[in-house]
């Protein structure tokens, strides 16, 4: 994900590089029809190229503000966050010891936590929490359910897993 315009014009760049690599390679490989082994490299190289232009369209995307209803669905989220770890949590039947051992910190901890809504973990205890137990629910076979009441399928939410 590109995050800022120094970020962007590295990525804009870096196209322009591969897609000149990728002419040379293209000659190379005419007039070498029978080495697969170039054959795969041009591969590899469309592979970068349409990875870059993804990033780049995302980021433009964003940048236009046509994603806009999505990311405020996706903040309105964030207010109910605390809340649905703490379900899926009980949902699971897990103690705030095994939660805990699960992502590396004490049972206290995760009392902390949730008596404080989540507002006193960090951000990146906070995602480990959440994909422990989204991994649990996939797991016990609990997440259907609340996708399809939700209108997600399980590759949308859980992608980043």
């Amino acid at each position: 994900m590109i995050k800022n315009d120094r970020q962007y014009g590295f990525n804009m760049r870096l196209l322009r590089v591969l897609r000149m690599q990728r002419r040379l390679l293209v000659d190379h490989v005419c007039s070498k029809s029978s080495d697969s082994c170039y054959r795969d490299a041009l591969d590899e190289h469309d592979r970068r190229i349409d990875a870059v232009e993804d990033a780049l369209a995302e980021y433009r995307l964003t940048r236009s503000w046509q994603s806009g209803a999505a990311d405020l669905r996706s903040l309105a989220l964030l207010e109910e966050l605390a809340v649905d770890l703490i379900r899926a949590r009980i949902r699971l039947g897990w103690s705030h010891g095994r939660l805990g051992a699960l992502v590396g910190i004490k049972s206290q901890q995760i009392q902390r936590y949730e008596a404080t809504d989540y507002r006193s973990a960090r951000f990146d205890r906070v995602v480990a929490i959440g994909r422990a137990l989204a991994a649990g629910l996939v797991e016990a076979g609990l997440a259907q359910a609340g996708l399809a009441q939700a209108g997600l399928q399980s590759d949308q939410a859980f992608r980043s897993l």
